[in-house]
Order: structure tokens, then C-alpha cells, then sequence
């Protein structure tokens, strides 16, 4: 087991720190916008004021059936592909506390005991490519180059010497499957000949969920200004197995799986306020603090190869990997949240509400368990300028057209966090660093829909919604800046379609 550098980056720290938008199946079929409002399960995860606004105790449980469908175009080539969960995603109590006969001050409050899940990792890709000048041995090259990593330095020796334990992994493994040849004492080049073109191909198959349990309070104050509270305790584990496979034009070529996890836990709180300065008009106001997750990344790889070497006309065939694996310990702070919110209620006919949310995602930081930022300086200041902050909008909408049944519909947009600029560069991977796979994705957006319906009694209700969730990425194999050929982005959209079921007791 090894435990070298990891090099965590802007693309990792998005993935943690980013959430869906979840809940209840009433809180999806109005697209999340809940934050003037109130009074449901899983508006408490974004303002805790929304516990004021409950009236009786309540306990209830969502179920998700998620269809993810991916499709991409990289140099021409469409694929798709698709995975299918469902996730138990949402379970609450809430216990009230109504004060009878009570009309000025503490009118009520409420305590909820609480279990939302904000993500699911769920996601099957298929990437490939036609032809290209663009190689990732060019990478591998480029890598010793950078560190001036003389030859007898990727090799085992009779004395014990691992180079997995001290050189970084991709060159080495590139060395040790004839992939890259050294032109001089340190210097490195690609086993491709002149001109000669690969034919690059990526798949992956993520999993996993960032899980939230909260304690929150919320009261109630004359019927027009209700304030919350709330403590959140989130666990979060995704896994990624991916293979990236390039065959030579010449001949040949190789395939490196890689397998990445990562697990952990953190904290935040919440506050918010609800306020109502006129029967019709909901103003709602919220903000988490940033999230400390204390975390864990694991990495394993290995690499097939089928080569020829040009320098003496040889053919090689065989695998190679670290024979172990590779872990980090380190520590993220997530970004500050911020969330706005305007309702109008109409009596009992309905209502329509909006919602902003913002998100500082270029003040995450990453640390060592003890906070010390020193060794992630780098990361850090990529975090800085090559990361946006995200700006969320929300609309909902609900119709009564009876007592007991409710139509609801909604619709949401959240801005990409990554700039154009965002790469996995070379000269921010550390000269040992464990990382074997180069991709990334850039961001441009995700868009959701939905709508829904309800039925009530005094004592219970169910929920039934629909959501479409749209994301588009740009996903580089490898970063060529340093490089004499330029990799061609894919274009991969990700559309998700969640069905989603909530039963609630009132008592």
C-alpha cells in the first residue's frame, strides 16, 4: 500500500461539494422552490425556518426510480449508454408543538429528525473517438520529462525499490509498458511513430451518494415570522471504475483501468427565516455554512499494453500495475450557501413561488486533517481562478382544484461552476502523485423540469412527481496544453428521469 501524493483538484472538489435537487416527491414537482414557503419535509433542508410553518407532527418516507441516459460525440463517434437506481432518498418526524389558544410570541414550534439524500452518483458513460494525432503517451512522455525522471528510476530492484512508492504512477507504468522510450539520460519520448494516429476510446460507471441527517428546530412567532435552526451530519462514498484504451494506428495499443473511491463525512448548520407581512406574500431568507468533510481517497490502476517499439522493432505484450493500492487522507471545506425566496399564496386555490440560491464555490478550500492548507496550495489557487460561483434559479407552482388534490409543476437552472480555462494541467500534478486517470469534465450547465400531484386527507397524503434533469459536459481524456497535438473534447449530455413517491402520516 502505497501513500504518495493525490494531487486532489477543482474537478474533485466540485463533485463533492455539488447537490441535486431532491426531496420529497411535492418539493420535486415544484423544482426545489420552497424557500418562502415552508411547511414541507424537504424544504427544512434548505431553510430550517420551514419547520415554523408545520401546524401538526408528521412523519413520512420518499422513494426514487432513477433512469440515467447518457449519449456523447467525440471526433464524429455518437454512443450511448444508461443505468438504472432507486434509491430510498428521504425519511422525517417532525414533532409539533402548538401552544392552544396562543396568538402573540411563541405561537408553535417543531423539532425534525431527518434523513435526505442530496446526490446519487448514478451514471453509465461511453466515450469514443475516430481517429486522432492526440495520444496519451504523449502525456506519459511529457510527465517524465517534467520531472527529469532518469530511466533506472522506473525500475524494481534487487534491494527492495518499489517506483510505485516514489515515482508517480503514469509515467512509470508508461515506461514499464514499452509505451514511452528515453531520447536521452532523462529525456522522454512517445513509442509512436511520426504522424501516427490512435484511435482513443473511455468508459466509466459511477456510484455512490452524499447522505444528510439533520436535527433541526423551528418556530413559529405571532403567525408572521417563523426562524429556524439546524445541525447536519452528511456521509458521502462514490466510486468510479474507468477504462481508457487507445489503439495505435501502426498496430497495437493499450488499455489503463483505473478504479477510484472516495469516502468521508462532514457538517455544516443551517439558518433561516420565513416572514409573512401580508396574508398572500411568503419572504424567505437561508444560509449553510460551509461543509468540513474529513475524507478519503483510495486509487488503483492497471495497464495493458500491446506495443511496438520503433527503436529496435520489437513486440511487446503484457500488463503492468502498482501491486497495490494508493490512499489519501485530506480535509474540504465546501462552499458558503446562500438562499432567497418570494411566494405568493392565493387562499386555497394555490400558489407560486421563486427562489435563488447561491453558491461561493471559488472559497472551497482543501487542507490535511489538521487544516494545514501548506501542501495544497496549488489546488487551492486552482480552486480560485479556474472555478465560478453557481447561481441557482427556481419556479414552482401549485393548483388546488380540490380540497383534497393538488397539480404542481416547476422548473430550475443551475450555472456551470467550471470556466473555460479548467484543465487537470500537468504542472499542478505532484511529482509522485498516484493519479492515473487524466479525464475531466467541464460543466455547461444543468436544467431541470417537473410536475406532480397529490391527494390529502386530515391524516395522511401521497405524492406522485416527475423530474427531467438535463446536464451537459465537455469531458477532456487528457489535458494538452504541454503537448504538440490538441485533444478534442467530447460532448456528453446526461438527461436523468426520476419518478418519485412520497407517503406522509399527520397525527
Amino acid at each position: 500500500m502505497s501513500m504518495l501524493a493525490v494531487a486532489q483538484d477543482e474537478f474533485d472538489a466540485v463533485r463533492i461539494a455539488s447537490t441535486d435537487i431532491t426531496g420529497s416527491a411535492r418539493y420535486v414537482g415544484m423544482s426545489g422552490a420552497f424557500g418562502a414557503l415552508g411547511g414541507d419535509v424537504s424544504a427544512i433542508k434548505d431553510n430550517p425556518a420551514a419547520l415554523g410553518v408545520f401546524r401538526t407532527s408528521e412523519a413520512s418516507m420518499t422513494m426514487e426510480f432513477n433512469t440515467a441516459l447518457t449519449n456523447s460525440v467525440w471526433n464524429g463517434i455518437y454512443t450511448p449508454d444508461n443505468n438504472f437506481k432507486s434509491p430510498f432518498t428521504q425519511a422525517t418526524y417532525v414533532a409539533n408543538f402548538t401552544r392552544e389558544g396562543k396568538t402573540k410570541g411563541l405561537v408553535s414550534h417543531s423539532f425534525s429528525f431527518q434523513y435526505d439524500r442530496l446526490k446519487t452518483f448514478n451514471r453509465r458513460v461511453s466515450i469514443n473517438s475516430g481517429a486522432t494525432s492526440a495520444s496519451l503517451t504523449d502525456f506519459m512522455a511529457t510527465y517524465a520529462n517534467f520531472n527529469k525522471t532518469p530511466a533506472t528510476d522506473f525500475e524494481y530492484t534487487d534491494a527492495g525499490y518499489n517506483p510505485y512508492d516514489y515515482q508517480a504512477w503514469l509515467p512509470t507504468m508508461g515506461y514499464q509498458g514499452y509505451l514511452i522510450n528515453p531520447a536521452t539520460n532523462d529525456s522522454w519520448v512517445s513509442i509512436l511513430g511520426k504522424d501516427e494516429k490512435v484511435t482513443p476510446s473511455y468508459s466509466a460507471y459511477e456510484s455512490g451518494s452524499i447522505n444528510n441527517f439533520s436535527l433541526s428546530w423551528g418556530g413559529n412567532f405571532g403567525n408572521r415570522i417563523y426562524i429556524g435552526a439546524g445541525f447536519n451530519m452528511l456521509t458521502m462514498t462514490y466510486s468510479l471504475q474507468s477504462v481508457y484504451q487507445e489503439n495505435f494506428g501502426a498496430g497495437g495499443g493499450f488499455s489503463l483501468d483505473n478504479s477510484f473511491w472516495t469516502s468521508g463525512a462532514g457538517w455544516n448548520f443551517t439558518a433561516g427565516i420565513i416572514a409573512r407581512p401580508i396574508n398572500m406574500l411568503r419572504l424567505g431568507f437561508a444560509v449553510q455554512t460551509p461543509t468540513i468533510f474529513s475524507l478519503t481517497d483510495t486509487y488503483d490502476a492497471a495497464l495493458k499494453y500491446d506495443s511496438y517499439n520503433i527503436q529496435d522493432s520489437t513486440a511487446v505484450r503484457g500488463s503492468t500495475a502498482p501491486g497495490s493500492y494508493g490512499y489519501s487522507y485530506y480535509r474540504m471545506y465546501s462552499p458558503l450557501k446562500l438562499n432567497a425566496g418570494l411566494a405568493l399564496v392565493f387562499g386555497k386555490i394555490g400558489l407560486l413561488s421563486f427562489e435563488y440560491n447561491y453558491a461561493n464555490y471559488r472559497n472551497m478550500t482543501l487542507s490535511d486533517r489538521s487544516g494545514n492548507t501548506a501542501n495544497f496550495s496549488v489546488e487551492n489557487n486552482s480552486i480560485r481562478t479556474t472555478l465560478r460561483d453557481q447561481h441557482t434559479v427556481k419556479v414552482g407552482a401549485e393548483v388546488k382544484p380540490t380540497s383534497n388534490w393538488s397539480i404542481r409543476a416547476g422548473a430550475a437552472y443551475q450555472t456551470p461552476v467550471t470556466k473555460t480555462e479548467a484543465a487537470k494541467l500537468l504542472g499542478n500534478m505532484w511529482s509522485n502523485s498516484m493519479v492515473t486517470d487524466m479525464s475531466y469534465w467541464k460543466e455547461r450547465g444543468t436544467a431541470y423540469a417537473s410536475c406532480g400531484f397529490g391527494y390529502r386527507e386530515t391524516w395522511w397524503y401521497v405524492d406522485f412527481a416527475y423530474q427531467y434533469r438535463l446536464g451537459l459536459h465537455d469531458f477532456y481524456a487528457f489535458d494538452s496544453s504541454s503537448l504538440l497535438y490538441a485533444v478534442t473534447p467530447a460532448t456528453v449530455r446526461t438527461q436523468n428521469h426520476n419518478v418519485v413517491v412520497t407517503l406522509g402520516l399527520k397525527f
